[in-house]
């Protein structure tokens, strides 16, 4: 029996602590609402390209499957009191000024927890914005996530703020907001080893002469060995060329909207043609000349595709083609859609693809 009081007498504080915890929980999920909401819209509008191969002209539409947005969420947050507070409809994916205000209109906890599942100009991704704050009347302390897939970002972020009262409608307000990301960026050198690095100042113009002293492209030295070169000179050289290397996209000319493909493809090729200083060695392509252009694959330029002539492409170009051409895309688009609206119109079934097909899209 004694055993057993004392047993009973254990268990009621864990009780009342559970009964507390489990009022706090209502108390908290009082005044919130849960939510879902599904919207949908047009994307960019298709587009129709047009290319001339001799004999024939060829049309190719692009298009983008429409935008769609499917949300979870529930949020409490008590709204101010000049907000609109009449009979309107609301799906919970609302922006209000109270979500984003350094005061609160009741004192207490208030949270935001919100999934956004999206498809926006045809890529898919998800969105997140959690935040929970603790609303005083003279303090309010906050802390949120962000992600937005669609421009790959993502934070921490927490903020503290005081509030000081003068008169019923006008106070004083000072805070502090710290925000933790990981670094954004471009490293031109992240996929190279040692050996690669002075393939680069070869590249550039370095050299070694007999006596094993590192030359610069204006014939000085600028290393007496190879342990000065490792140690000093490399390094500035390395310096160098990553300032030299654009970040991605910053090299391409800015086109008209609704501009085509094969257009796209001739500016990418001149962009890369002057960005490497070979412009004065080779033609840029102009209007009349006949061009192929190819689709890339993720490249440091951002470039979808890119044009070429045969007869007159340095190099280089030549290179950068073979090691980010889209083959597959190449095929489907160049040769495959064209073969299926022949055996379409013979009601034939095209037949499995070639497995050595990449092999007729290699550049020599």
């Amino acid at each position: 029996m004694k055993k057993l009081l004392i047993t009973l007498l254990c268990c009621v504080p864990l009780l009342t602590q559970a009964q507390q915890l489990k009022d706090w929980g209502k108390q908290q999920l009082k005044f919130a609402t849960f939510y879902t909401a599904v919207t949908g819209n047009n994307s960019l509008a298709d587009v129709s390209v047009y290319s001339l191969t001799q004999p024939s002209l060829t049309e190719e539409n692009i298009s983008t499957p429409f935008d769609y947005t499917l949300a979870f969420g529930v949020r409490k947050i008590a709204r101010l009191d000049y907000e609109n507070r009449k009979n309107v409809f609301y799906n919970g994916t609302e922006s209000s000024v109270s979500d984003a205000a350094t005061v609160g209109n009741v004192e207490g906890l208030e949270y935001l927890f919100e999934f956004d599942y999206k498809r926006q100009q045809g890529s898919k991704f998800v969105d997140q914005q959690h935040f929970l704050r603790y609303v005083h009347d003279h303090w309010i302390v906050k802390v949120e996530y962000v992600q937005d897939g669609f421009a790959d970002l993502k934070y921490f972020e927490a903020s503290q703020r005081y509030r000081y009262n003068i008169a019923k409608e006008f106070s004083l307000n000072i805070g502090l907001v710290q925000r933790f990301s990981e670094p954004y960026g471009f490293d031109p050198l992240s996929d190279l080893t040692g050996a690669d690095f002075t393939n680069i100042a070869v590249d550039q113009g370095y050299g070694t002469n007999f006596e094993g002293e590192w030359i610069d492209p204006n014939g000085n030295i600028v290393a007496d060995n190879n342990i000065v070169w490792n140690a000093v000179a490399l390094p500035e050289v390395l310096n160098d060329y990553v300032e030299s290397i654009p970040k991605p996209g910053k090299i391409l000319s800015v086109l008209k909207k609704g501009a085509g493909a094969n257009v796209k493809a001739a500016t990418c090729y001149n962009d890369l043609l002057r960005f490497w200083s070979l412009d004065k060695d080779y033609s840029q392509i102009v209007q009349g000349d006949k061009i192929k252009w190819v689709y890339l694959k993720d490249n440091p330029y951002k470039m979808e595709a890119i044009a070429f002539m045969e007869f007159d492409m340095p190099d280089k170009i030549r290179d950068f083609i073979n090691e980010y051409i889209d083959r597959d895309k190449s095929f489907q688009t160049i040769l495959q859609n064209k073969l299926q609206g022949f055996y379409d119109d013979l009601e034939w079934s095209l037949p499995p693809a070639n497995p050595l097909i990449h092999k007729f899209f290699t550049f020599s």
